[in-house]
């Protein structure tokens, strides 16, 4: 049924054109790796916030996807031109490979470029369409099958979900931070820190097996080094020190004779949040 794979960015298209396109090809390139490592041949496109990866390998590309940082959703999509046509034809042949007994739908259409016809027009004709060949109901408030419609410029991509990824922005484009590894709380720490665009110093004195399976997992072995030895001996081209500290271990020693910002992104995190987030993670 599907052609390609739509990712989708947040907060990168806030940023300036410049900074924009430099983060943009830092996600392709983190992408790029992780399918390389996963032997998945795709193409990889980009179109105006957009990037498109076409494949054969749906299923085990969604799965690689899910796992970089800076995605903040993906959508297995089926690809077709932008008459309306074209639109119903596709979207007729989707519903057809979709189980619809007893279920209710809803087309959501977004679109951009010059066309003879506005989005309401789409999810008009579209859903007037399959209502009558499918005799479903028509639910705009909580349909049991929502039908996507992507129009831009003369392509339009059809899909059924939006897939969460991790959002944040790519590894890479912030500065190296040094990561203290002691134990999984640690560990959680780095997974916000990458999670926010920086590659990192890790300074493992525990838990190794357990980091090395994170890393190999989040396809960020590009954007780390692991490293033995001292504090202040690891702090060179460092920006701070991350550590897993929550309120009920905190150790503020270290602010007073390190030069460098210490981080700890879980301070507030109280046992549910941590286990909640270790789930998510993997540790």
């Amino acid at each position: 049924m599907f052609d390609l794979i739509i990712v989708r960015y947040a907060e990168i298209g806030l940023k300036s054109e410049s900074v924009r396109k430099r983060f943009e090809r830092q996600l392709i390139e983190n992408i790029r790796y992780a399918l390389n490592r996963e032997s998945i041949v795709a193409t990889i496109q980009i179109k105006r916030g957009r990037i498109f990866l076409i494949t054969r390998q749906i299923e085990r590309a969604l799965e690689v996807l899910k796992k970089i940082f800076g995605v903040a959703s993906v959508s297995p999509s089926a690809e077709t031109s932008s008459t309306m046509k074209s639109i119903i034809k596709k979207s007729l042949e989707m519903m057809a490979e979709t189980p619809k007994d007893g279920k209710t739908f809803a087309v959501r259409v977004r679109r951009t470029g010059n066309h003879d016809f506005t989005s309401q027009d789409v999810a008009v004709e579209v859903g007037r369409e399959i209502k009558e060949k499918y005799n479903l109901k028509v639910n705009l408030e909580k349909p049991d099958i929502e039908l996507f419609v992507e129009v831009r410029d003369e392509k339009s991509y059809l899909f059924f979900e939006k897939i969460k990824g991790p959002g944040g922005l790519p590894a890479g484009t912030q500065g190296k931070i040094l990561s203290l590894i002691r134990n999984r709380n640690d560990i959680l720490a780095l997974w916000y820190m990458l999670r926010r665009g920086c590659s990192a110093k890790l300074l493992v004195e525990n838990e190794e097996t357990t980091l090395n399976k994170f890393v190999r997992e989040w396809y960020v072995e590009n954007h780390v080094e692991i490293s033995y030895g001292g504090i202040e001996e690891n702090l060179k081209g460092c920006i701070a020190l991350v550590t897993g500290e929550t309120m009920d271990n905190i150790n503020l020693d270290m602010d007073k004779f390190l030069n460098i910002p210490v981080l700890r992104p879980l301070v507030s995190f109280d046992e549910n949040r941590l286990r909640e987030m270790m789930g998510r993670v993997g540790l």
